[in-house]
């Protein structure tokens, strides 16, 4: 896939959001990793913004009236575009997606296996 090279012509599809007065804008890591990849490799030239809010979308009509869901919304459209578009087969995305839903210890060991 061509993707472009020129930092100048990219126009962010999203912004980071805000602090708000009620708490922070992600609640937890993955929260902030999942809106970072998504805004990344869009920016990248992986794929539009258009193809990813489709998929956002969809998602989000999944889970009416369930603001705690969004940011799963964010993950589970990000995981359906990078399969749909061959990066990740879906077997690697599974056992990625466990490994990085593993709690680590101070260690690096994951704490299941402590």
């Amino acid at each position: 896939m061509a993707k472009s090279t020129d930092p100048d012509s990219f126009v962010w599809p999203a912004k980071l959001p805000a602090k708000l007065d009620d708490g922070p804008p992600f609640q937890t890591p993955w929260q902030a990793r999942a809106f970072g990849v998504a805004v990344s490799m869009c920016q990248a030239g992986y794929y539009t913004w258009d193809e990813f809010r489709d998929r956002l979308i969809a998602e989000i009509a999944q889970h009416p009236g369930e603001p705690a869901e969004y940011y799963q919304c964010w993950l589970n459209a990000l995981e359906k575009l990078l399969a749909e578009k061959g990066f990740v087969p879906g077997s690697e995305l599974n056992a990625r997606t466990q490994e990085l839903a593993t709690p680590k210890t101070a260690g690096g060991a994951s704490s299941a296996s402590s």
